[in-house]
C-alpha cells in the first residue's frame, strides 16, 4: 500500500479497449488506437506464472499519484526493464524452434515488436519513438496487434487494409488464447 515501495515496480501493461471496456472504466488508462495501457505493480514470478496487481482509480487514489505522473513513471520504468525488440519474422520463429532449426518461411519484410522478455511486449508500442530509433518507415507498414505479448509490422506492399483486418482476426480465432487476444483491428502509425 505504500507507494514509494512499489513506484519502481509500475510497469505499463497493454489491453485491448473493445474487448476490455468495462474494466477500463475503473482503471487510470491511456488509449492509443484500439489498445490501452494499463499499469500493473509487478511482484515476481512464481513457477509458472507471473505475479501482478493491476492499478485502479481507486489505487491510484491511494498512492496519491495522477493518471499523468503514474502513466510517466510505468513508461520510464518499463522502457528500462523490459527494453524493446523489433526483430525479423524468421528470427522470432527461429528463436522458439527446436534444436537450431531454421525458419522455411521467404523473407517478405514482416517484423515482430516487442520486448526483450517475450511477455507483455505489445507494451512498448507506447515506447516513444522506437521505430524512428530503429529507422523503419513506418508509412509502408501496418501495426498489427498479433497478442499481448508483441506486435507485428505487416508491409503494407503486401496487402490491403482491409486483408491485414481480417489475417490477424483469423489468427486471433485461431492462434491466440482468448485472454492475449489484444486487438482484431490493424493500425496505421
Amino acid at each position: 500500500s505504500d507507494f514509494n515501495s512499489v513506484k519502481d515496480r509500475i510497469m505499463i501493461c497493454a489491453v485491448g479497449c473493445e474487448k476490455n471496456r468495462e474494466m477500463l472504466e475503473h482503471v487510470p488508462h491511456k488509449v492509443m488506437g484500439d489498445i490501452a495501457a494499463t499499469y500493473r505493480v509487478y511482484i515476481g514470478k512464481g513457477e509458472e506464472m507471473e505475479m501482478s496487481c493491476l492499478i485502479d482509480n481507486r489505487l491510484m487514489k491511494h498512492y496519491g499519484v495522477t493518471a499523468g505522473r503514474l502513466h510517466n513513471l510505468a513508461l520510464n520504468n518499463s522502457m528500462k526493464a523490459m527494453p524493446a525488440q523489433i526483430l525479423g519474422l524468421n528470427a522470432m520463429i527461429e528463436e522458439f524452434a527446436e534444436d537450431g532449426e531454421k525458419a522455411e518461411l521467404p523473407d517478405v519484410g514482416m517484423m515482430v515488436v516487442t520486448n526483450k522478455q517475450r511477455c507483455h511486449g505489445a507494451a512498448v508500442a507506447f515506447y516513444p519513438d522506437i521505430f524512428e530509433m530503429a529507422g523503419i518507415p513506418m508509412e509502408q507498414f501496418y501495426i498489427a496487434p498479433s497478442s499481448v505479448h508483441e506486435l507485428m509490422l505487416l508491409p503494407k506492399s503486401m496487402m490491403s487494409l482491409d486483408g491485414a483486418n481480417e489475417m490477424i482476426k483469423e489468427i486471433n480465432e485461431s492462434c491466440v488464447e482468448m485472454h492475449e487476444v489484444l486487438s482484431d483491428l490493424v493500425h496505421e502509425y
